[in-house]
């Protein structure tokens, strides 16, 4: 923003050169490549995340856990991940309380922190009564929603549930309006054999996805298989696949070639516009980018000749283009992709003298390609080679 050059400063004849910013504000992108996992151990600091890169380090750090299972699973699926694990201040260790990962989940995290999935799985799998899950699940949500987190949190199935029926009852409760949590579907069997939630390895695959192709895509397909396992612990039909994808539950498959892959990249949300995870991960990255970016603007002078103005909708454009580029915007120009607005006509007067300032970005996020339907024609021999004659 430009500022007015004060004259007393220059005492002596010759040529001052002041300098100013102007434009667009420069900021990075924000990431959405971080690990949060909630567990017990026998030591380490408690209610804390703590940085882990691998299963022997998070074994030198925390010691015995109930959790080192779900480590190595993640990193299986993704070796080079940024994980981050924090041990509840658990009274005894060997144990999974419902109320002791409530009260860490609710003093641990904090808006600074990068963005990224959380999951505590041992709570999934430990806990024994449906209203001790959701009681973790909801306090999962309600961080993943907060405006100054917007994550994303990985729900597990219990091990038990198996329909499509019951899985609808169970991730009944689980729903987020705007789509901060996803449910997944059955577990997964190791190559160790056992018996594991499967939040680790999706964390695992869409970090790994992210990291080689960006946050615009979906945790799931082909491309990404889920590593370190050799089973699931339940296989579901097509038929069955039917009936969950719609109500937003992510199934685990086995595909024909032989991978066992997620088979499902949706939300648990109400609302159509977040029914896909990317879709709900591209708007966290906008609005934590777009919030970070605007801090140094906070205390200029909104001057009414629209100066700070035409800053603040330049640095959003600029930002959106940079989105835009990487696929996560649906359009063939910018122009279909997005728009800001900050001018005149959303910033009445009387928010001015409050010394607000609004602006409006409208975005259009790309959807995962969750169906190819083809059509087959039969006609007639000789129809191609008559056309062809034409």
């Amino acid at each position: 923003m430009a500022t007015t050059i004060s004259l007393s400063q220059f005492l002596s004849p010759g040529v001052y050169i002041v300098e100013d910013q102007d434009g667009y504000i420069p900021v990075e992108i924000a990431t959405f490549g971080h690990v949060y996992m909630v567990g017990t151990s026998t030591i380490g600091d408690v209610n804390t995340p703590t940085q882990v890169v691998s299963p022997t380090d998070f074994t030198n750090q925390f010691g015995a856990s109930l959790s080192t299972d779900y480590v190595k699973l993640y990193f299986d699926n993704d070796p080079q991940g940024i994980l981050y694990f924090t041990r509840v201040a658990a009274a005894a260790p060997n144990l999974t309380v419902a109320s002791e990962f409530v009260a860490t989940l609710g003093v641990a995290f904090n808006e600074d922190q990068p963005q990224g999935f959380l999951l505590a799985p041992q709570a999934f799998e430990r806990l024994t009564t449906a209203s001790d899950k959701l009681s973790v699940a909801s306090k999962m949500r309600d961080i993943a929603e907060d405006e100054n987190f917007d994550w994303v949190a990985l729900l597990d199935c219990s091990k038990a549930t198996d329909t499509t029926g019951e899985l609808q009852t169970e991730g009944v409760p689980y729903v987020s309006a705007a789509g901060h949590t996803a449910y997944y579907s059955p577990w997964v069997i190791t190559q160790e054999d056992k018996e594991l939630p499967p939040s680790p390895a999706v964390a695992g695959v869409a970090t790994r996805r992210y990291r080689a192709q960006g946050f615009a895509q979906a945790p799931a397909g082909l491309r990404y298989p889920i590593r370190g396992v050799k089973g699931l612990t339940k296989y579901y039909t097509r038929s069955e696949q039917d009936v969950a994808n719609p109500l937003g539950i992510n199934l685990l498959k086995r595909h024909s070639n032989g991978q066992l892959v997620v088979w499902g990249a949706r939300t648990r949300s109400t609302n159509e516009y977040f029914r896909f995870i990317n879709q709900r991960v591209t708007f966290n990255v906008v609005k934590r980018t777009l919030r970070e970016a605007f801090d140094i603007l906070l205390f200029d002078l909104n001057e009414g000749r629209g100066i700070i103005y035409r800053r603040v909708k330049d640095t959003a454009e600029e930002v959106l283009y940079r989105i835009w580029q990487s696929g996560a915007l649906f359009g063939v120009n910018p122009g279909d992709s997005f728009l800001v607005v900050c001018d005149e006509t959303n910033n009445p007067a009387l928010d001015t003298e409050a010394g607000i300032l609004r602006f409006d970005a409208y975005l259009i996020p790309s959807a995962p390609v969750e169906k190819i339907v083809g059509r087959t024609v039969r006609v007639p021999v000789g129809t191609f080679t008559a056309r062809l004659s034409d």
